[in-house]
């Protein structure tokens, strides 16, 4: 039984991070860059999310800002709900982008291309900061399907502290509804709240731990050893609540469970 579990665990961890968008027809919104925005400002320390499009799955979302030797990076540390609800244990999953600032007179609109995003880039806008307590990010991808157009939206509100400001939640999304609109809705109505209550952001090896990015791009034998030791921890996790598994269902998903391979990090 509790083979099925681990099929649904890393299910879950490997595409719920993906659906963090909502869908509309036409073009995408022109989000507007801040001015003057300084990026080493920005990049140092953490930012907490607080509020994101469709975000009902994910909990003690995380966001790190950096540099490495492939150029700007943004990695999203967060827990996914579903796991914690069958099993009674956080798990933490690490999901990396990489980041591009194509226009150097307007560094704060990027590009943006993440392992799961088989649509390619999207736009990545910094649309306000105080580099000392808040921030606004947006970000969106627009495809042609024969005749018809659409995109794929989000924007976050990150804070430099887990703690909910109504206020500075409602002043942004005030401005995002004065200059953006749907129709007869309102342009903020995909905001979820993000969980941040009896979070772990320390990476101490509790839990489940899911590299996204290790997955997607690892060997074949990296990719066997991660997917085996994760169906193995669920496993053990689960046992005390399902009893013994069936090893011969355990074997058939450590052998058939296959995910789209790269072979380098991608480039925007």
């Amino acid at each position: 039984m509790h083979v099925v579990v681990s099929f649904v665990v890393a299910v879950a961890a490997l595409t719920g991070l993906a659906s963090a968008h909502s869908k509309y027809s036409g073009e995408c919104p022109i989000f507007k860059p801040m001015e003057g925005f300084e990026w080493d400002k920005f990049s140092e320390g953490k930012w907490y999310a607080m509020e994101k499009f469709n975000t009902k799955q994910m909990k003690c979302l995380v966001y790190d800002f950096g540099d490495d030797e492939f150029g700007r990076k943004v990695e999203q540390h967060s827990q996914i709900k579903l796991a914690k609800n069958l099993l009674g244990v956080d798990n933490k999953v690490k999901y990396t982008g990489r980041l591009a600032a194509p226009f150097s007179a307007q560094p704060a609109k990027m590009e943006a291309r993440f392992e799961l995003n088989i649509l390619g880039k999207a736009s990545y806008v910094v649309m306000e900061t105080d580099y000392d307590s808040s921030a606004l990010v947006c970000t969106c991808q627009a495809k042609d399907f024969f005749l018809w157009t659409f995109h794929r939206r989000s924007c976050t509100i990150l804070q430099r502290e887990p703690i909910p400001d109504p206020k500075l939640s409602a002043d942004i999304r005030t401005r995002l509804n004065e200059e953006f609109s749907d129709d007869d809705i309102a342009f903020d109505h995909d905001f979820d709240r993000v969980d941040h209550s009896n979070c772990d952001y320390n990476d101490n090896g509790k839990g489940l731990n899911i590299d996204v990015g290790k997955i997607i791009g690892g060997s074949d034998d990296e990719i066997d050893s991660i997917l085996t030791e994760l169906v193995e921890s669920v496993d053990d996790l689960s046992a005390g609540v399902f009893g013994d598994d069936d090893v011969e269902d355990r074997e058939k998903l450590e052998k058939n469970l296959q995910l789209p391979l790269k072979d380098r990090n991608p480039v925007v």
